[in-house]
């Protein structure tokens, strides 16, 4: 028998059967849809059981209604108000889609639209859908008139022009025979996900750029330690491509001789608590690229997740050339410190052969300008070997120092605007009595033209030039010449000296730059160190210029500098003086010194006794002595001397401590204070001045020199602070 009153409570509830059917055929895509989110790529079983049973449990429900409404007629209120409370929108129309016959207030708060305005007929539905998602949704309408069910992703636009993304799915129901009753579907608003889904896929592209473009090596492993991340400069370091590495266990990465202790170490630190490591502090760390090629790396290992969830990612970075830049870095100290101590070592050297060579010079030109105990010709001879020999012992030592500067790179080399042929001059001058006494003449070619200016330090180009002319006329012969050209070609000034010597043969040529090399003539007569031309060399390169020399045997040498040129400059003169040449001493009594009281701090006694006995020259300067700073402090202050001679080293104080302690006592602080002192050094002299030495005279002491700059501190008219 059939039952008409389940059949009648049927018919009536017929459209709301469809309903619960859409109910749950979109609960069961919606279960699998969600499910497929939360795992993306795969759906495990048991995802597709729980999808199932969402699903069913929708069936159950409908079937749960249909046994209710059997019970009784009442039920139809009740489950349209359950429909009513659904969230997600619930809709119906005609199998035509031409009538809305149910819309729930789900879709009133989504369309943002009034039910009157979404039921009825022939609602405008595409008009209310964005104009880029029209054609999809008309391609689905097409499918679900066919009998297929459809899902769809699509925007909708609001009256007020907000803009939301429904996911919808569709069915069309049709009776036991087949013909269509009706269209319905379920739509749940996915704005606000889709909102979180492109946050989270913007975050992942910009860890993976992150990544990928990161100067380190990064690599993570899974908890069998098999790599599942690979990034780009992983691949530049190891010579992999990151296609070829992924899957592949950590150990191919390793030296085999180091992949036992470290798997334990890796895997010993995924057990542990800790979330971050360094790696390889106690032990160097290698990495082997896929050609076998090892490397040193720095690491630092981290671990997130547990269990077989555990994540372990090691950033390293090949420290190959960090290692290398370090091994450098540490073989450049060590030649600097060496460096270092060999200036040192050269300017102690310096000063200590300057103090006795103070006495040697001094007291020989003291014995040949005695005129109340004049030398015998004999003796003048033998003391004048004697000051020669002195002086060729401090020029050498003068090259020493200076080849050391210029090694070290602590030589000072001014880039200036030079006047070649006045600097010239001031070379020949120094050289011409050395050429005289052997009958040398020195012819310079070329003035007739424009003045020639070049790029240089003044100073150094005066003593290249001074090196260049004293070989051309030591190596030269008997009555022989050096000619002397300038010419001006390219942007470049090219200075030639040709001399009429012995020459060098090729052999020779080879080991001229060699330091302290004299090329086999330091068994003859003429006198050298071997250091000139290299320091030459040296000097000229500094100024960015260079050095030729040609030469054969028996016929001369032939020296080329050339030196960019420089536009002319008013000021360009050679800011040196020439050291005089020599000559007569000063006889005993001059009168072109005013009386005065010098007092001498000094703590050498020969040195003390050289400058008492040259300034017994001039009876009107009385002398006094102090032995150490302390008391030539006392002796300056009771005294106020005219002048003050103060050697830089003493036993008990710095000399720049009692300059200070001058400078601060108003009674001594106009004192003029010369410092003389055993070093040469720029910096020694610089000191020396801004401590308020009024000049800094170095020994070994020139009794000409000494006489002239006596004259200029103590006259009133004389100009201050040269340094000599």
């Amino acid at each position: 028998m059939v039952d008409h009153a389940f059949v009648s409570a049927g018919r009536r509830a017929a459209p709301w059967t469809l309903v619960y059917v859409v109910v749950a055929a979109a609960a069961l895509y919606g279960g699998v849809a969600l499910l497929a989110v939360l795992s993306p790529g795969t759906l495990p079983s048991t995802a597709l059981l729980a999808a199932l049973f969402i699903g069913l449990s929708g069936l159950f429900v409908h079937l749960a209604v249909i046994v209710s409404l059997r019970r009784s007629a009442r039920s139809e209120q009740r489950c349209q108000g359950l429909i009513e409370a659904i969230d997600d929108i619930t809709w119906m129309t005609d199998p035509l889609g031409r009538e809305a016959l149910y819309i729930n207030p789900a879709a009133e708060r989504a369309y943002g639209r009034t039910r009157p305005e979404l039921l009825g007929a022939q609602p405008p539905w595409l008009g209310w859908v964005h104009a880029d998602d029209q054609p999809s949704v008309q391609a689905r309408w097409r499918m679900v008139g066919s009998g297929k069910a459809g899902d769809i992703e699509y925007r909708i636009v609001r009256p007020d022009g907000q803009v939301r993304w429904l996911r919808e799915r569709t069915a069309l129901l049709s009776d036991h025979e087949g013909r269509p009753l009706a269209v319905a579907g379920m739509a749940e608003d996915v704005t606000d996900k889709r909102f979180e889904f492109e946050q989270h896929r913007e975050q992942a592209m910009r860890l993976e750029s992150l990544l990928q473009s990161a100067s380190d090596a990064i690599i993570s492993v899974d908890h069998r330690q098999r790599i599942c991340l690979f990034n780009r400069m992983a691949c530049e370091v190891f010579r992999i491509s990151a296609e070829a590495a992924l899957g592949q266990p950590l150990d191919n990465f390793i030296p085999p001789a180091q992949q036992l202790a470290h798997r334990l170490h890796v895997d010993t630190f995924g057990r542990s608590g800790t979330t971050r490591r360094r790696m390889g502090r106690m032990h160097g760390l290698a990495g082997m690229r896929s050609n076998g090629e090892t490397f040193p790396i720095e690491a630092s290992i981290s671990r997130s997740g547990s269990g077989e969830a555990t994540l372990l990612t090691v950033v390293l970075r090949d420290v190959t050339a960090a290692r290398q830049a370090e091994t450098a870095r540490q073989a450049l100290l060590r030649a600097e410190g060496a460096s270092r101590a060999k200036s040192e070592f050269v300017a102690r050297m310096s000063h200590e052969m300057r103090t006795p060579l103070n006495a040697v010079l001094g007291f020989s030109q003291l014995m040949q300008s005695d005129e109340h105990d004049p030398l015998a010709p004999a003796q003048y001879r033998r003391a004048e070997r004697i000051r020669a020999a002195g002086w060729h012992l401090l020029q050498l030592i003068a090259d020493v120092m200076d080849l050391a500067s210029v090694e070290s790179g602590s030589v000072r080399v001014d880039a200036t605007s030079v006047a070649l042929f006045d600097t010239l001059d001031e070379a020949i001058a120094i050289c011409e009595t050395q050429a005289r006494s052997r009958g040398i003449t020195l012819h310079v070619h070329d003035r007739g033209g424009p003045r020639l200016f070049v790029q240089g330090d003044p100073i150094r180009l005066r003593q290249v030039l001074i090196n260049v002319l004293s070989n051309a006329v030591k190596y030269n012969r008997e009555g022989g010449a050096v000619d002397i050209h300038a010419r001006l070609a390219d942007g470049r000034i090219t200075l030639e000296v040709q001399d009429s010597g012995i020459g060098m043969s090729p052999e020779q040529l080879v080991h001229l730059y060699e330091p302290f090399n004299r090329l086999g003539r330091e068994r003859g007569e003429v006198e050298g160190s071997g250091i000139g031309l290299v320091l030459t060399r040296q000097l000229i390169e500094r100024m960015n210029g260079l050095l030729h020399i040609a030469s054969e045997p028996g016929r001369g040498t032939r020296v080329s500098i050339t030196l960019v040129a420089a536009a002319p400059d008013a000021q360009a003169f050679p800011s040196a003086t020439p050291a005089p040449p020599a000559g007569p001493l000063p006889g005993a009594g001059s009168a072109d010194l005013p009386p005065a009281l010098v007092l001498y701090i000094e703590d050498n006694p020969v040195n003390v006794l050289l400058v008492e006995q040259l300034l017994a020259r001039w009876p009107q300067i009385r002398f006094v002595h102090a032995d150490d700073g302390h008391g030539g402090l006392t002796l300056a202050r009771r005294l106020l001397p005219d002048l003050v001679l103060l050697d830089m080293q003493l036993p008990d104080m710095h000399g720049t401590s009692v300059l200070a302690a001058l400078r601060a006592d108003p009674a001594t602080a106009s004192l003029a204070v010369v410092s003389l002192s055993a070093s040469d050094l720029p910096e020694d002299a610089a000191v020396a001045r801004e401590a308020g030495a009024l000049e800094y005279w170095t020994k070994p002491i020139d009794v000409a020199s000494f006489h002239k700059d006596l004259i200029r501190v103590l006259a009133p008219e004389a100009p201050r602070g040269a340094v000599r």
